[in-house]
């Protein structure tokens, strides 16, 4: 792992085009702004670790579950959800 430090207003380049850009600091929190190619998936990590434990629990066939066959995500979307940019739950 690489532990870089850096002030709002400073970035950090990737590969693949994507740029991460410290917007805020403030109370303890850290806002970035990320700019990515439209083909990159930019998650938070609890929601990448939600989908990736939903579908490994998906692909695990225990005999009890059996999973439609038009079933094409292994998420659900809560519509009532209070922050609609944070909407996916599992």
């Amino acid at each position: 792992m690489l532990m870089i430090q850096r002030r709002a207003g400073q970035r950090i380049v990737l590969s693949g085009g994507v740029e991460i850009l410290v917007s805020t600091v403030r109370n303890g929190s850290v806002r970035l702004a990320i700019v990515a190619p439209r083909g990159v998936l930019v998650l938070r990590g609890e929601i990448h670790d939600r989908i990736a434990e939903a579908n490994a629990s998906a692909s695990t066939w225990d005999g009890a579950n059996v999973v439609p066959e038009n079933v094409s995500a292994s998420v659900i979307v809560d519509e009532n959800a209070a922050d609609k940019e944070e909407k996916v739950v599992t």
